[in-house]
């Protein structure tokens, strides 16, 4: 299988086409490995210590797999920060033997690096299987469980799932805000899809993500240029072609919450929320979350994917959670081989102390 590696984002845009066509046939294909949502992280995100080196594979001239990196002090990452929801590879499920062939270039690519690093990558993925039955070998695997991300399966009507979900008496709650929030003025939740009516209210939703803690604790996406850059970015992108769901609440004529999601597949993808909190006291986050699962419903989705850790407010809605891993590789060289020593050593040494394991060991191979 030859090999193509991209090292420039101009090349990796010339992959477009190629890209989408083998996203289609993957089984571990999913938002954050679209062409497109890759493209404008690299764009926002990338320092200019970082090299990109994206590895792809061929079969009678077919992109049949390919793994995103990026290569800095000797350590190969997926392109990675919390604006993505999750990684993973790319590998055409007709050619399941191109998870060993890739595991292979990477190992003969191993003087350019010490460590490989593929952040929050599904237990039920294709490539933790692969993994596990040693398709990385010679590489040595170490992975470890980091979060559990909650997810809802749209099944049957909303209407259904919410009596079902909660109690008469937290729908009581929900009924008794709506009314609380019709007091302060006119109130109106709309599902914004269209490209300008997107792009309005998501300028709008950050506004009123500042006011909220994560601008107290300098989180929130206007504090970083390249936050918003991304953003703005994906925004165009997805709606674009009608992929993104803006649901945005106003009370008297202001924005009190947002919420906005992509689509991508038969799935909901719940990518960032914020309130004002002058509303605090009806619950306008609660609200948009509740209109964007509706829409969900509506639309004939399979699934709502909350992303993330498993926060309260999402374990209330669905207790169903995928675990993800880091996955760690190494080689056989002397410094790698190190690294992998301190990566096994420490939780061994925590657990014969009696401590707590933060990160439990899933595969170490």
């Amino acid at each position: 299988m030859p090999l193509t590696l991209i090292e420039s984002i101009e090349r990796f845009d010339d992959l477009a086409r190629e890209w989408h066509d083998l996203a289609r046939r993957s089984d571990s294909a999913h938002l954050f490995n679209t062409h497109d949502w890759l493209a404008a992280w690299w764009r926002a995100f990338a320092g200019p210590e970082d090299r990109l080196r994206v590895y792809g594979l061929r079969q009678d001239g077919q992109l049949i797999a390919a793994l995103p990196l990026r290569l800095a002090d000797r350590a190969l990452t997926t392109l990675f920060n919390h604006y993505l929801g999750r990684s993973d590879l790319l590998v055409d499920r007709a050619h399941p033997e191109a998870y060993r062939a890739l595991f292979a270039a990477l190992n003969d690519d191993r003087r350019q690096w010490d460590r490989v690093e593929l952040t929050q990558v599904p237990e039920d993925s294709p490539t933790f299987a692969a993994l596990a039955r040693g398709d990385a070998a010679p590489l040595h695997i170490h992975a470890v469980r980091n979060i559990c991300s909650p997810y809802l399966l749209c099944e049957g009507t909303y209407e259904d799932w919410y009596a079902r979900r909660f109690s008469g008496r937290k729908r009581q709650q929900d009924r008794r805000k709506l009314r609380q929030a019709s007091k302060r003025g006119a109130t109106e939740v709309v599902v914004h899809t269209e490209l300008e009516a997107v792009k309005a209210a998501f300028e709008r939703g950050a506004v009123v993500e500042a006011k909220s803690w994560k601008g107290a604790e300098g989180s929130a996406i206007r504090e970083s240029d390249a936050a918003l850059a991304f953003m703005r970015d994906v925004i165009v992108r997805f709606a674009s072609r009608g992929a993104v769901r803006l649901v945005e609440q106003t009370i008297g004529g202001e924005t009190a919450a947002f919420l906005l999601g992509f689509v991508a597949g038969d799935t909901f993808y719940f990518h960032k929320t914020g309130y004002d909190p002058a509303f605090s006291d009806v619950s306008p986050g609660r609200t948009v979350l509740l209109a964007a699962i509706e829409r969900c419903f509506t639309e004939g989705l399979a699934r709502f994917d909350f992303l993330g850790a498993d926060d309260p407010y999402k374990l209330e809605c669905s207790p169903t959670v995928r675990p993800h891993v880091i996955v760690f590789a190494y080689h056989g060289g002397a410094r790698s081989r190190l690294l992998r020593a301190q990566k096994r050593v420490v939780p061994r040494v925590r657990a014969l102390r009696g401590e707590p394991i933060d990160f439990p060991v899933r595969l170490d191979r």
